[in-house]
């Protein structure tokens, strides 16, 4: 998917560098099917009201540390990882 974000306000160098942390399991969540139909390729915000929606502990987990800090950035997919 295009980030629909700008990538040097994420921490990322290049989209070279973003392609090499974009299927990276700090990247990543657990999120049925149903609800990551919905979701797309919305930006990193307008997904959490969905990843609260999970029955996923870790997911519902991630929705609430971007929630607080009001980012998700290289720096997170890093300590994700």
């Amino acid at each position: 998917q295009t980030p629909k974000f700008s990538l040097d306000t994420h921490g990322f160098q290049s989209e070279e560098e973003y392609l090499e942390f974009k299927d990276t399991m700090g990247n990543l969540t657990l999120l049925e099917k149903s609800i990551n139909s919905s979701v797309k390729n919305r930006n990193i915000l307008e997904k959490i009201s969905f990843y609260d929606k999970s029955k996923f502990k870790m997911t519902k987990l991630l929705a609430t540390e971007i929630t607080y800090s009001n980012q998700f950035n290289k720096k997170d997919i890093e300590a994700r990882t």
